[in-house]
């Protein structure tokens, strides 16, 4: 459906936003402090932000899926096959794909460059 996808900068943004929501737990943070840990203006966090509410959340959980095969790429000896598993992709392949198509180069490639 068009104009349900995510945006790339929102993406981006709550993958900035998120881990330190999570940290902080209850204690109180300011919405000023959110806008200068992503380095926005208020108007463009806010922009962002709503662009992305009520909208389908798979590119936001492909991209956080992503970069947890990135840091396994990056931290373990596990193989294709394990990551695709452990990061709940349908199969090696899929993962591949969605890997090549947001960092043009396949997981093994990027296991090399590091």
């Amino acid at each position: 459906m068009p104009g349900s996808e995510l945006s790339p900068e929102f993406i981006d943004l709550v993958l900035i936003v998120m881990p330190y929501v999570k940290e902080r737990g209850s204690a109180y943070f300011s919405i000023r402090e959110l806008i200068d840990l992503t380095g926005t203006d208020v108007t463009t966090f806010y922009k962002t932000i709503s662009s992305g509410l009520y909208k389908n959340p798979r590119g936001m959980i492909r991209a956080m899926r992503l970069i947890y095969v990135q840091q396994l790429l990056r931290t373990t000896n596990k193989s294709v096959e394990e990551i695709s598993e452990e990061c709940n992709f349908v199969s090696p392949n899929c993962m591949i794909s969605s890997f090549y198509h947001q960092f043009r180069m396949t997981p093994r490639e990027y296991r090399l460059s590091i």
